[in-house]
């Protein structure tokens, strides 16, 4: 119970909304992460008419990864504590070691300068999609590891609460970055 005396602005806001907030806030986050899925998403959104199949793929993929993440990095950081600062080093070093990789293909066309992208099947699009997500180690530092373990911040009905505006966020990432591509 709230004192009276207390301001409106000062009462503590409902833990679930915090928990939303953190999700939606660090899914947009995410927004900034420009790697791999991301230019297959733009690419595709401007060379191809299949490119809603591709994104249902990659969501679906990514509400997975993030689902076996919450569920199992807690329990082995939960255990072994002292490998979370290394797996924090080493993430830092392949999204610095990605960045310098991406820097140096700056010249390079972004979508490759081929018509059979714009052929492509829906099934095509959805399996390079699926190859992009469950092979690329960045999802899994930035869904797995990033969004995995800050769900553990959360407890009950707060850590539903977090993924329910963690995966709302990333489903607008998907969208937005389509969308970036040319297909409304």
């Amino acid at each position: 119970m709230t004192p009276a005396w207390m301001p409106p602005s000062l009462i503590p806001p409902d833990e679930a909304m915090v928990a939303v907030a953190a999700g939606v806030a660090l899914g947009l986050g995410m927004l900034l992460s420009v790697g791999p899925r991301t230019l297959l998403l733009i690419r595709l959104g401007a060379t191809t008419r299949h490119c809603w199949w591709a994104v249902g793929g990659g969501y679906l993929s990514d509400v997975a990864i993030f689902l076996l993440a919450a569920l199992t990095i807690g329990t082995a950081l939960q255990a072994a504590p002292q490998v979370g600062p290394a797996l924090q080093v080493l993430g830092v070093g392949f999204l610095v070691w990605c960045g310098l990789r991406a820097l140096r293909g700056c010249g390079e066309h972004p979508f490759g300068g081929s018509a059979e992208v714009a052929e492509q099947s829906a099934r095509a699009s959805v399996i390079q999609m699926l190859w992009v997500t469950w092979l690329n180690p960045l999802v899994y530092l930035e869904v797995g590891l990033v969004a995995g373990s800050v769900s553990l911040g959360f407890e009950g009905p707060a850590k539903v609460a977090f993924a329910a505006g963690y995966l709302a966020a990333m489903a607008v990432k998907y969208v937005s970055w389509t969308m970036v591509g040319g297909q409304f």
